[in-house]
């Protein structure tokens, strides 16, 4: 088992001794590089309170992009976010004493990323500025000529992987796809929280051809 901890604490002393501190895209690239075996049997992700969602998906993205999403993935979040109710599991002592559990199942999730390569475990948008199209799969989810509009992304736990829709003040339920595609004259794509500094012009959220296993 490996702990990699976003900050250094021992609010869950069951799992200190094995942790590893790395708080950036730098350290847990370094961590994963330095300190995943290859016979490894669970990885267990322990966020801060200031955006467990963010924290996952950065580990997540690395376990991608060094093809090692065979790894189990306990998720331990000390408070309720997004990422937790989608994903169905508890937060705080709950998820540390799961965490812990060697007997524990995983489940085998959809991943879903965007085409820069960032993973979404909570809430995704893309923010419109102007006309703009959205489709999911062959469905169209938006086509704006004027305006501004936001659509919202969401991981699922189940086929085909995401759900979109309109951001909820407009009404109209979710389009569940593999892929949401936007097109527009100024996009920002906002992922776990986090919203970038610059516009797109296109932007996509869709599985990954690979699952991620969830521990819990």
């Amino acid at each position: 088992m490996l702990v990699l901890a976003e900050q250094s604490d021992h609010q869950w002393p069951e799992l200190a001794p094995e942790q590893i501190v790395a708080s950036d895209r730098g350290s847990v690239k370094e961590a994963i590089a330095t300190h995943l075996a290859e016979d490894c049997n669970r990885l267990v992700v322990v966020a801060s309170d200031s955006n467990p969602d963010a924290f996952l998906a950065l580990v997540l993205g690395r376990l991608m992009a060094t093809e090692r999403l065979d790894v189990p993935v306990a998720f331990v979040s000390p408070i309720r976010t997004a990422g937790t109710r989608i994903l169905g599991i508890p937060h705080g002592k709950r998820a540390g004493a799961i965490a812990a559990d060697a007997a524990a199942p995983a489940r085998s999730l959809p991943l879903v990323r965007d085409d820069t390569g960032q993973v979404l475990i909570g809430e995704g948008d893309h923010v419109f500025v102007g006309p703009g199209v959205t489709t999911a799969d062959d469905a169209t989810i938006y086509d704006g000529m004027t305006g501004d509009a936001v659509i919202t992304v969401e991981p699922t736990t189940s086929e085909p992987g995401l759900r979109t829709r309109r951001a909820r003040w407009f009404g109209g339920g979710w389009t569940a796809a593999r892929a949401v595609q936007s097109g527009g004259e100024s996009i920002t794509v906002v992922r776990n929280g986090i919203r970038d500094g610059r516009s797109v012009a296109r932007a996509t959220f869709y599985r990954h051809h690979i699952d991620w296993k969830l521990i819990g």
